[in-house]
Protein backbone atom coordinates (compact mmCIF):
# COMPACT_ATOMS: atom_id res chain seq x y z
CA UNK A 1 0.00 0.00 0.00
CA UNK A 2 2.90 1.94 0.71
CA UNK A 3 4.07 2.16 -3.11
CA UNK A 4 2.60 5.10 -5.18
CA UNK A 5 -0.02 4.08 -7.55
CA UNK A 6 0.50 5.15 -11.36
CA UNK A 7 -3.17 6.68 -10.55
CA UNK A 8 -3.91 8.89 -7.70
CA UNK A 9 -6.58 7.93 -5.48
CA UNK A 10 -7.42 5.29 -8.31
CA UNK A 11 -9.88 3.94 -5.66
CA UNK A 12 -12.52 5.96 -6.16
CA UNK A 13 -13.75 3.93 -9.44
CA UNK A 14 -14.55 1.35 -6.69
CA UNK A 15 -17.90 2.27 -5.61
CA UNK A 16 -19.51 2.09 -9.19
CA UNK A 17 -17.93 -1.17 -9.55
CA UNK A 18 -18.77 -2.53 -6.75
CA UNK A 19 -22.44 -0.78 -7.17
CA UNK A 20 -22.30 -2.99 -10.44
CA UNK A 21 -21.80 -6.23 -9.00
CA UNK A 22 -24.42 -5.78 -6.98
CA UNK A 23 -26.82 -4.96 -9.34
CA UNK A 24 -25.80 -8.03 -11.40
CA UNK A 25 -26.57 -9.99 -8.17
CA UNK A 26 -29.64 -8.79 -7.75
CA UNK A 27 -30.81 -8.92 -11.88
CA UNK A 28 -30.04 -13.04 -11.23
CA UNK A 29 -32.10 -12.77 -8.29
CA UNK A 30 -28.52 -13.64 -6.66
CA UNK A 31 -29.16 -14.41 -2.33
CA UNK A 32 -25.37 -13.62 -2.18
CA UNK A 33 -25.74 -10.78 0.93
CA UNK A 34 -22.21 -8.48 0.93
CA UNK A 35 -22.19 -4.57 1.45
CA UNK A 36 -20.93 -2.79 -1.58
CA UNK A 37 -21.06 0.63 -0.01
CA UNK A 38 -18.79 -0.41 2.52
CA UNK A 39 -16.48 -2.13 1.23
CA UNK A 40 -15.77 0.68 -1.00
CA UNK A 41 -15.64 3.15 1.63
CA UNK A 42 -13.58 1.03 3.40
CA UNK A 43 -11.30 0.52 0.84
CA UNK A 44 -11.11 4.25 -0.94
CA UNK A 45 -10.57 5.74 3.19
CA UNK A 46 -7.68 3.93 3.43
CA UNK A 47 -6.41 4.31 0.23
CA UNK A 48 -6.76 8.21 1.12
CA UNK A 49 -4.90 7.81 4.80
CA UNK A 50 -1.89 5.47 3.18
CA UNK A 51 -1.73 8.03 0.57
CA UNK A 52 -1.37 11.22 3.38
CA UNK A 53 1.30 9.62 5.59
CA UNK A 54 3.18 8.29 2.51
CA UNK A 55 3.59 11.74 1.70
CA UNK A 56 4.47 12.78 5.42
CA UNK A 57 6.68 10.06 5.30
CA UNK A 58 8.59 11.07 2.50
CA UNK A 59 9.16 14.42 3.77
CA UNK A 60 10.49 13.88 7.42
CA UNK A 61 12.35 11.16 9.01
CA UNK A 62 10.57 11.31 12.19
CA UNK A 63 7.43 10.09 10.06
CA UNK A 64 9.61 6.92 8.98
CA UNK A 65 7.73 4.63 11.84
CA UNK A 66 4.55 5.00 9.34
CA UNK A 67 5.81 2.96 6.91
CA UNK A 68 6.12 -0.43 8.38
CA UNK A 69 2.83 0.86 10.02
CA UNK A 70 1.24 1.77 6.75
CA UNK A 71 2.03 -2.00 5.72
CA UNK A 72 -0.59 -3.46 8.21
CA UNK A 73 -2.94 -1.93 6.10
CA UNK A 74 -2.80 -4.41 3.16
CA UNK A 75 -4.82 -7.49 5.39
CA UNK A 76 -8.05 -5.28 5.69
CA UNK A 77 -7.92 -3.77 2.13
CA UNK A 78 -7.51 -8.02 1.10
CA UNK A 79 -10.61 -8.33 2.99
CA UNK A 80 -12.65 -6.07 1.63
CA UNK A 81 -11.35 -7.26 -1.95
CA UNK A 82 -11.68 -10.38 -1.19
CA UNK A 83 -15.25 -9.65 -0.45
CA UNK A 84 -15.56 -8.13 -3.56
CA UNK A 85 -14.07 -10.73 -5.82
CA UNK A 86 -16.84 -13.23 -3.90
CA UNK A 87 -19.71 -11.17 -5.09
CA UNK A 88 -18.55 -10.60 -8.52
CA UNK A 89 -17.92 -14.70 -8.62
CA UNK A 90 -21.80 -15.02 -7.21
CA UNK A 91 -22.79 -12.18 -9.90
CA UNK A 92 -21.68 -14.60 -12.72
CA UNK A 93 -22.81 -17.38 -11.24
CA UNK A 94 -19.72 -18.93 -10.92
CA UNK A 95 -18.86 -19.16 -6.63
CA UNK A 96 -15.79 -21.24 -7.30
CA UNK A 97 -14.32 -18.85 -10.01
CA UNK A 98 -14.06 -22.25 -12.27
CA UNK A 99 -14.38 -20.26 -15.56
CA UNK A 100 -11.21 -18.64 -15.22
CA UNK A 101 -8.81 -20.08 -13.24
CA UNK A 102 -5.93 -20.34 -15.49
CA UNK A 103 -2.94 -17.31 -15.78
CA UNK A 104 -2.75 -15.77 -18.67
CA UNK A 105 0.93 -14.69 -20.19
CA UNK A 106 0.06 -10.99 -19.15
CA UNK A 107 -1.14 -12.00 -15.57
CA UNK A 108 2.20 -13.40 -15.32
CA UNK A 109 4.00 -10.55 -16.59
CA UNK A 110 2.25 -8.30 -13.86
CA UNK A 111 2.65 -10.12 -11.40
CA UNK A 112 6.29 -10.67 -11.91
CA UNK A 113 6.43 -6.58 -12.54
CA UNK A 114 5.04 -6.29 -9.27
CA UNK A 115 7.08 -8.53 -7.72
CA UNK A 116 10.12 -7.03 -8.90
CA UNK A 117 8.21 -3.70 -7.82
CA UNK A 118 7.68 -4.99 -3.93
CA UNK A 119 11.26 -6.42 -4.05
CA UNK A 120 12.70 -3.00 -4.95
CA UNK A 121 10.89 -1.28 -2.26
CA UNK A 122 11.78 -3.35 0.44
CA UNK A 123 15.52 -3.04 -0.70
CA UNK A 124 15.26 0.37 -0.44
CA UNK A 125 13.72 0.39 3.13
CA UNK A 126 16.81 -2.06 3.75
CA UNK A 127 19.22 0.28 2.56
CA UNK A 128 17.85 3.67 4.36
CA UNK A 129 18.16 1.37 7.62
CA UNK A 130 22.04 0.85 6.88
CA UNK A 131 24.54 2.00 8.82
CA UNK A 132 26.52 4.42 7.42
CA UNK A 133 29.94 3.77 6.86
Amino acid sequence: MSGQSCEPFSGFSLPILFREISKELVKNRNKYSWNAELCARVIVVILIVDRVISRSSAKSEDFLVWDPISLLVIPIVAYFVFQAQKAANEACSDPEGRTNPNYTLSNILWLVLDGLFYLLIALGLLVMKLPEP
